[in-house]
């Protein structure tokens, strides 16, 4: 399950290890709901995620698109969850580390 912090005045959403798209369906709206409420930047803090699916490349757009280029952004990721975005051409519009 994702955990939300306020940190420095940014929504810092904790997520799971995997990130299927049965994870990421069970979740999706709550998480899409609880980002619109808060109309702050978004941070995925992805430090124990070790498998995304496209459902979740999907989420990142929809986020990235909901809150804005500038207001968005991935942490925290393994070199191979960062390969994914690398091969899906996301790494340059995505704000990642």
């Amino acid at each position: 399950m994702i955990q939300f912090a306020k940190e420095a005045d940014q929504l810092v959403c904790t997520l799971p290890a995997r990130l299927d798209t049965t994870a990421c369906t069970t979740w999706q709206d709550g998480l899409l709901k609880r980002i619109e409420e808060e109309k702050a930047p978004v941070v995925f803090d992805m430090a124990k995620v070790d498998y995304i699916s496209s459902a979740f490349i999907r989420i990142c757009l929809q986020v990235f698109k909901q809150v804005g280029e500038d207001r968005f952004r991935l942490i925290n990721l393994s070199p191979d969850v960062k390969k994914v975005f690398k091969i899906a051409g996301l790494d340059e519009h995505l704000a990642m580390s």
